[in-house]
């Protein structure tokens, strides 16, 4: 396990970024099988992977592998003391990957997986929220992966670059350079879905107002924004498809967004048969499995 290297946060922090109220604090981790035909896409066979912290804390999955997940996990008694946990599908082995006085959330694999990042809070420097990357053998208690960014939310890794929402009214959407630090400005009011597509643009969300949010792409050369297609309704979360593809949930359902075709969304899945809460969060494998995240609706 790792020793902490820097002090556990204050309980306002995590209710900045999760929720007030108990129930939005549970989670629920399932997986399902994603398959596509050639013609349609079929959702089905779920599995519920988060039995080992019932009525806990469990959230923002990220597949490591095809069949390994990072999660957040926070423990009934108290969810907002959050640790990095690994699941794993072919042996079902729960494995906790940190154990420190921190509070550790929204872990995703480097792109040579050799380490993991994810944010926490360094109480010992007025309790900014900052980016920290862990290795993957735990041979040590990691370090600050871009020290420069502060009031971290959530975070994509671009490349040279990483994306940063920043906490804070309202929220701000920052690039910064790995290597100088340096960050630029590319919005207000975001989302908290961050991802790099297959075309090596950010998509992010952006609620222009109560009644409008719009999924976005800007592109990394040009530093243009380009609006892909107003969200579903109640929903900030999606997830991108190796084919640039969209997927988001809304009402019990999942549908798929594909930007070089009908740009249309269209309904691919119904999570109602299996009455297993909200959809929140989501992760892809890459080949056939779909992890989300649920929450109570009552």
């Amino acid at each position: 396990m790792y020793l902490a290297l820097v002090k556990g946060a204050h309980f306002l922090y995590l209710l900045m970024l999760l929720s007030t109220t108990l129930a939005a604090q549970r989670g629920d981790l399932f997986v399902f099988d994603l398959t596509n035909d050639g013609q349609s896409y079929h959702l089905e066979n779920p599995r519920y992977l988060s039995s080992f912290n019932e009525g806990g804390y469990t959230n923002q999955p990220h597949f490591v592998d095809p069949y390994r997940i990072l999660v957040s996990v926070g423990k009934k008694m108290n969810p907002v003391e959050t640790d990095i946990y690994e699941v794993n599908l072919r042996s079902k082995e729960i494995m906790q990957v940190t154990q420190t006085i921190d509070r550790e959330y929204s872990p995703t694999i480097s792109r040579d997986g050799s380490s993991f990042r994810c944010v926490l809070v360094d109480v010992e420097n007025d309790n900014r929220q900052i980016l920290w990357e862990y290795p993957m053998d735990r041979s040590h208690g990691g370090a600050p992966f871009v020290s420069e960014a502060k009031d971290v939310g959530y975070y994509a890794d671009l490349g040279n670059e990483v994306a940063v929402f920043e906490v804070g009214t309202p929220t701000k959407l920052f690039l910064y350079d790995k290597v100088t630090g340096r960050r630029r400005f590319i919005s207000n009011q975001i989302g908290r879905s961050l991802r790099r597509t297959p075309r090596g643009t950010l998509a992010y969300l952006h609620k222009f107002s109560d009644a409008y949010w719009y999924i976005k792409e800007y592109n990394l050369d040009s530093g243009r924004s380009e609006i892909i297609k107003k969200s579903l309704p109640e929903s900030e979360d999606f997830e991108v498809l190796s084919d640039g593809s969209y997927l988001m949930a809304s009402r019990g359902k999942l549908y798929r967004l594909d930007p070089a075709a009908t740009k249309e969304w269209q309904e691919i899945g119904d999570f109602s048969p299996y009455k297993i809460g909200k959809i929140t969060r989501m992760a892809y494998n890459g080949i056939n499995q779909l992890a989300v995240i649920t929450t109570p609706t009552n």
